[in-house]
């Protein structure tokens, strides 16, 4: 039996003074994984988690550094509350290139969780606050919406898109998700013709649901936009798992146009995941 320590859970503490979503969700991801929080914070503008470009902000002056360790503690306290001290959570403090920091970070990290404020909604700005970490990340993104609260979701199904040609390692991201929440997952895929989801794509995917046998899988057909049937889904689902695409490609390009609307609109957590690279 292996006696190494599961990697923490990373959560990047913006300036908003709402930050129950992240905290929840944080808890609820160390709580599953049985893993540590690492809570980190960079100075940036107000209201906004990362800048909108990752450009280098040192904290020069005392005060700023002041603030950011006070909001930093503010966090850690109030997870240890949340998680009543069975958690073990430690704070850092990252100076230089903010989603640079975040993602050389994350390569010691199990998932990075970050909060989408309310001043996010629909616009083209979340993704340049956001899509630097999501799009180079080492690990999965957990994107909450700073609405979100655990108990209102806790036995919802997760869902994760999946594209006619499935990438399994993203299929297989959500079933471990599944695993260690609500042991459901729906699999939703927008065809043309939904008789290919019975035909194809269910014996595409069995060979990973047979690696889940205690998760209650459902391979779900729509019709029309892809964005629209996920944003559906994420009105009903505990979380959305979705594959990014490649990390050479310009930020935009390489989160896809279905995963930087679902970043800015979807109602749920969103789990962004590297189809190339290993489970969260």
């Amino acid at each position: 039996m292996s006696s190494e320590m599961p990697r923490p859970v990373l959560a990047a503490v913006g300036t908003q003074d709402q930050l129950d979503a992240l905290l929840d969700a944080a808890s609820v991801e160390a709580a599953a994984r049985r893993s540590d929080v690492v809570l980190v914070h960079a100075a940036s503008g107000p209201g906004l988690l990362v800048p909108t470009s990752p450009d280098r902000l040192p904290l020069a002056d005392p005060p700023g550094r002041q603030a950011a360790l006070s909001r930093l503690y503010r966090a850690e306290q109030r997870l240890r509350e949340r998680t009543q001290g069975q958690v073990a959570v430690t704070t850092e403090l990252l100076e230089g290139s903010v989603v640079g920091g975040v993602v050389e970070r994350s390569s010691e990290a199990s998932v990075v969780v970050v909060q989408r404020g309310p001043e996010h909604h629909g616009r083209l700005t979340a993704l340049a606050h956001l899509g630097g970490i999501a799009a180079r990340s080492q690990v999965p993104v957990l994107c909450v919406p700073s609405a979100w609260r655990r108990k209102e979701w806790d036995e919802r199904p997760v869902c994760v898109g999946v594209e006619p040609e499935p990438a399994l390692s993203v299929v297989r991201t959500a079933l471990e998700m599944a695993q260690r929440t609500t042991g459901t997952l729906r699999l939703v895929c927008v065809v043309e013709d939904p008789a290919y989801v019975e035909t194809t794509l269910r014996g595409r995917v069995a060979p990973v649901l047979e690696e889940f046998p205690d998760v209650a899988a459902q391979v779900v057909a729509w019709r029309g936009r892809p964005v629209d049937a996920l944003l559906s889904e994420s009105r009903e689902c505990s979380a959305l798992v979705l594959g990014r695409h490649h990390h050479l490609l310009p930020v935009g390009s390489h989160l896809g146009p279905v995963v930087c609307a679902l970043l800015r609109e979807a109602a749920c957590p969103v789990l962004v995941v590297d189809p190339t690279g290993s489970a969260g």
